[in-house]
C-alpha cells in the first residue's frame, strides 16, 4: 500500500459529505503510511441565499461562477494521470445558473468519462439517492467504475443494476470528537429538543407542528434549529423555536446541549436513500433520538431501545412526551444510542472496511 497514491475528488470541504466520509479518515490513512491528495470543489463563488432577491448583475455573476466551477472540475480530473487510484464521491458537477438548453452540463457524464479514461483505476462513492435528480448520469458512473462504495443497503440495491462491485460502508462518525457531555442539573434550565440540518431539509419539521404544539400545552421545553440558512417558510411563523446558525466549529458543543435530538422525514424516494448522519450525530453524543421510520433509520434505530420511531402525530406526542419527562430514560436510551455508533458506525469501526477496499482495487 505505501507505493500507491490516492487522489481523493470531494466536494465542498465543509459539505457533510466530505467531511464524514473523507476527511474523517485522513489520520487513519496517515497512521498506514498511505499517500494520498485530497482535492476539494471550492472555485470562487458569488453566493446569495436562497430565496433572496438578486440584483440585476446577479445572474451575470452567477454564470461567470459556474463557469470558474467548470474550470475548476477540470483542472482536478486533469490530476488523475498522475495517481494509481482516483476516488471520485459523488459527481463532478452540480451547475444551477445555467440555462436549460445546456441542461446536458449537468445531466451527462462527460467530465467523469474523461477522468475515466485518465485515471488507472476508479472508486466511486456516494451516499445520498443523487441518482433520483440526475438517473442517466449516475447510473453511467456507477458502471464505469472499477469498484462503488454506498452509504446503505437501498443505495447497495440500486448500484448493483449496473455495477457487480458494490460495497457498503456507512457515514461514520468521529466517537473521539462527538462524545456526550454530563449533563447534571441541565433541567433547571428546561429541556432543549433540536433540530441540526441542512437548510434544504428544514421542510421536514413541519410534521413536527401539530405534536410540538400538543406537547408544549402540557410540557416545558426550548425546540432549537441549528443550520446553515433558515428559509422563508410559512409553517415556521407558527412554529416557536431558537434559530442557531450553523458554524462547524460549534457543531459539536450545539449537539451537545441539546436534550432530545429530532429527525422527521417524509416518506419519499430520496429520503429512503439518506444516510441518517443526523439521527447518527445525536446517538454519538449521548442524546435520544426521535425519528421517522424511513429509509435505514429502521435498522439503526432499535424502538425503545437506543431510540424512538415516531409514524404519525400520536407518536411524536407519546414518545417527545415520554423523553421530556423521565431524565433516567433519556440517559439509558441516550448511552444505548452511544454503544450502536462506537460499534457500528464510528470511523475506527468503518475504517477496515475502506483500508480493504483501497488495498483490493
Amino acid at each position: 500500500m505505501k507505493k500507491y497514491r490516492f487522489l481523493f475528488l470531494v466536494g465542498d470541504k465543509f459539505g457533510a459529505p466530505s467531511r464524514f466520509r473523507v476527511y474523517q479518515y485522513l489520520n487513519y490513512l496517515d497512521a498506514d503510511s498511505i499517500k494520498y491528495t485530497v482535492l476539494p470543489s471550492k472555485p470562487p463563488k458569488h453566493y446569495l441565499p436562497p430565496g433572496s432577491e438578486k440584483k440585476v448583475i446577479g445572474p451575470i455573476i452567477d454564470r461567470f461562477c459556474e463557469a470558474l466551477k467548470i474550470t475548476n472540475a477540470i483542472i482536478r480530473v486533469l490530476r488523475a494521470p498522475f495517481y494509481d487510484v482516483v476516488f471520485l464521491q459523488r459527481d463532478l458537477l452540480s451547475l444551477n445558473a445555467f440555462p436549460w438548453e445546456i441542461w446536458a452540463l449537468n445531466t451527462f457524464p462527460w467530465l467523469e468519462i474523461l477522468l475515466r479514461k485518465l485515471s488507472k483505476r476508479l472508486i466511486f462513492d456516494f451516499d445520498d439517492a443523487i441518482f433520483v435528480y440526475k438517473p442517466r448520469k449516475i447510473s453511467a458512473i456507477v458502471a464505469m467504475s472499477d469498484f462503488v462504495i454506498v452509504g446503505n443497503k437501498y443505495l447497495e440495491e440500486y448500484a448493483q443494476k449496473y455495477s457487480s462491485h458494490v460495497e457498503i460502508i456507512p457515514t461514520p462518525v468521529d466517537t473521539d470528537k462527538y462524545f456526550p457531555l454530563d449533563k447534571q442539573n441541565r433541567e433547571e434550565k428546561g429541556v432543549t429538543i433540536g433540530w441540526m440540518g441542512s437548510w434544504s431539509n428544514v421542510k421536514e419539521i413541519q410534521i413536527l407542528l401539530p405534536s410540538l404544539k400538543r406537547v408544549s400545552q402540557k410540557h416545558n421545553f426550548r425546540f432549537t434549529i441549528v443550520s446553515n440558512f433558515l428559509p422563508n417558510l410559512n409553517f415556521l411563523n407558527e412554529l416557536d423555536f431558537t434559530f442557531h446558525a450553523w458554524n462547524p466549529e460549534k457543531e459539536i458543543e450545539e449537539l451537545q446541549s441539546f436534550d432530545i435530538g429530532v429527525m422527521p422525514l417524509f416518506d419519499t424516494q430520496v429520503n429512503r436513500g439518506k444516510c441518517p448522519l443526523k439521527a447518527l450525530l445525536y446517538m454519538a453524543v449521548g442524546i435520544p433520538v426521535i425519528a421517522s421510520p424511513v429509509g435505514i433509520n429502521k435498522q439503526i434505530i432499535i424502538d425503545g431501545v437506543n431510540g424512538f420511531l415516531a409514524s404519525d402525530e400520536e407518536e411524536w406526542i407519546e414518545k417527545l412526551s415520554r423523553l421530556i419527562e423521565d431524565k433516567h430514560l433519556r440517559e439509558k436510551m441516550g448511552a444505548a444510542g452511544r454503544k450502536t455508533v462506537e460499534e457500528k458506525y464510528s470511523v475506527r469501526a468503518n475504517f477496515s472496511k475502506l483500508l480493504g477496499i483501497l488495498k483490493k482495487i
